[in-house]
């Protein structure tokens, strides 16, 4: 039995041998279709990432003739280096839109050991070109009392140079101007709208006042020290210069009480003037009305009423010609109008539609540029917590970036300026710097002819290239 054992065991010796040699070659044939998987992978990505930046640098060009653009696919594609082998392009311009594709192949390492030497490797990528793509622009303007002189007019020559700009590069355009200070005025023609709360207006209110009468017994006298006093010329945080007075001593008036009370009734009719203030949290940051309507501020006015998004750019520069000063600064109010111009949705649903130059319709691009010459010198609460009658920087540095950062989360590319800021306040610096989309968003100016600068320059940087597939 033992015999016939062995002998078995010696029989059976070579199936084993040929089990192994095949579960060996399967391991091997995993092991590498692994290792070239992965190789092609690599491949592939390193080539679609090239041939998505040359179909960006395509659409940039703004040009269509196919020839030119695929000699800058194949610049831009060369100096990448995707791939060690030979690289096919073929591009094609269709309906205003650049469409590339790529094939090459990838040398295997373990799979040729089974036949299979090389794996076609194929990508492709699609942009519009970047000057058919429509734009929707919110132009978000500190019009504070700090703003005053020459700095308003150097603000009304940028901002209209900018709109020329548009015009003569025939670009596919529609622009908000949302001027801003302690307030932002939306117009008196919003006053049956939903969304806005102005309840008390053309109301009236009465109250008792008393007090202790009183008489004078002796006048206040003052006489001039013959010494002149300057002061700072201080205007929404502002230093305009120095201003004088003559100095004057005086002694103080005299009164006697009388014994009697007097009474009378004063009433205080409220009337709104198209100022708006700001919900209560967390609606201030909100741009969208939802169900919160936005409280109207009674019995003051807050500057030059904003211009909803229009393609008309004849009422855009009329209404950037006409900025007046008002007010001390809180930057969010200009910059949640800022964003409402630009929404779909109330309270200002916008019905301007653009049409772009593509035979395909695009999605318009949507901009927000926040220009101002300073800091926040409010917040919002005071006696009434809507109103913006605090001082509180901090917070309104931080409910500014709040705002700035949920429009981005909307969508909208922000750029910011600063005017004439004060070199110490290293703080509104930084938070108009955070405020915008990329660090190249953010532009600082020292006078007249950098401001009408920086306005070009923006506008020369409204690029909006992107890959569609």
């Amino acid at each position: 039995m033992f015999n016939k054992f062995n002998k078995f065991k010696r029989e059976t010796g070579g199936n084993v041998a040929i089990m192994f040699a095949l579960t060996i070659s399967t391991i091997v044939i995993a092991v590498g279709a692994a290792v070239d998987y992965s190789g092609i992978s690599s491949q592939k990505q390193d080539l679609q990432d090239a041939i998505d930046g040359a179909t960006l640098a395509a659409a940039r060009a703004n040009i269509t003739n196919e020839a030119k653009l695929k000699k800058i696919v194949e610049e831009f594609v060369e100096q990448s280096d995707p791939s060690p082998n030979k690289i096919k392009l073929d591009v094609k311009v269709i309906d205003d839109e650049v469409y590339v594709t790529a094939k090459t192949v990838y040398d295997t390492v373990l799979m040729g050991f089974i036949g299979q030497k090389a794996m076609d490797v194929q990508v492709a990528a699609a942009s519009p070109i970047a000057s058919k793509t429509p734009i929707k622009l919110a132009l978000v303007l500190d019009t504070t009392t700090s703003m005053e002189g020459n700095r308003i007019a150097s603000l009304k020559v940028a901002a209209n140079a900018m709109v020329d700009e548009f015009e003569e590069n025939n670009t596919t355009a529609a622009v908000s101007v949302i001027p801003f200070g302690k307030y932002v005025n939306v117009g008196m023609n919003q006053n049956r709208e939903n969304w806005l709360d102005i309840s008390k207006d053309g109301t009236s209110e009465t109250e008792e006042v008393c007090w202790d009468e009183r008489r004078t017994t002796k006048p206040r006298e003052c006489t001039e020290t013959g010494r002149t006093i300057y002061y700072d010329d201080i205007r929404d945080g502002v230093n305009f210069g120095q201003n004088s007075y003559q100095e004057q001593t005086c002694t103080a008036a005299e009164y006697e009480y009388t014994g009697n009370r007097i009474c009378e009734d004063r009433t205080t009719t409220y009337t709104w003037h198209g100022c708006v203030g700001s919900r209560n949290a967390p609606y201030n940051e909100r741009a969208a009305f939802g169900s919160q309507r936005i409280p109207g501020i009674m019995n003051e006015t807050c500057g030059t009423e904003l211009q909803p998004l229009t393609t008309n750019m004849t009422d855009v520069k009329s209404k950037i010609s006409s900025l007046n000063t008002n007010g001390n600064t809180y930057i969010p109010a200009g910059v949640v109008w800022g964003w409402r111009t630009l929404q779909d949705k109330a309270p200002f649903k916008t019905d301007v539609k653009l049409k772009s130059d593509n035979k395909r319709q695009v999605e318009s691009a949507k901009v927000m540029l926040i220009m101002t010459d300073g800091a926040n010198t409010l917040s919002q609460g005071g006696n009434e917590t809507f109103k913006h009658d605090s001082s509180d920087k901090l917070e309104a540095n931080a409910r500014t970036l709040a705002l700035c950062n949920a429009a981005k989360d909307d969508g909208i590319m922000i750029f910011t300026l600063g005017f004439k800021l004060d070199a110490s306040d290293t703080a509104t610096k930084t938070m108009l710097e955070n405020c915008a989309t990329t660090p190249a968003g953010f532009f600082q100016a020292g006078d007249g002819p950098q401001l009408k600068k920086a306005f070009k320059d923006i506008a020369g940087q409204l690029d909006f290239t992107r890959l569609s597939i």
